[in-house]
Order: structure tokens, then C-alpha cells, then sequence
């Protein structure tokens, strides 16, 4: 991860990256979010969201929107 985090959620997306939002570090709640490719072993920051969140749920829905 480019930013150290707990609390955050990771949901496996259709083409098998790892979507890491939220959560949160020693400043607070976060509402960033990182992609982490398996096949290359890296993560690649994506932006925020609209709002900080830690200690939530996250669901990948059939049109693959998160």
C-alpha cells in the first residue's frame, strides 16, 4: 500500500485487482482509496472519496460498481 491503513475495507474486483478504500491512520479517517494489481504487485492510487470512512462495508454490485 502507498498509505499505511486500518480499518479499510479490499473487495476483489471482476478483473481480479483488489480495490482498498478508507480506513483509517493515526490522523483519522481516510478517504482515499489504492488498486493493488496481483499480477504486478503494485498499488496504484485511484483518488477519494467523497467522504472519510473507516470501520464500513463495501460490495461489488453485478455492473461492477463498488
Amino acid at each position: 500500500m502507498n498509505y499505511p491503513r486500518g480499518y479499510h475495507t479490499a473487495s476483489v474486483l471482476k478483473n481480479g485487482k483488489v480495490l482498498a478504500s478508507g480506513g483509517e491512520n493515526v490522523f483519522g479517517p481516510l478517504s482515499t482509496t489504492e488498486l493493488y494489481d496481483p499480477s504486478t504487485g503494485t498499488w496504484t492510487t485511484t483518488g477519494n472519496m467523497n467522504y472519510a470512512r473507516n470501520l464500513h462495508t463495501e460490495s461489488v454490485l453485478t455492473n461492477e460498481k463498488v
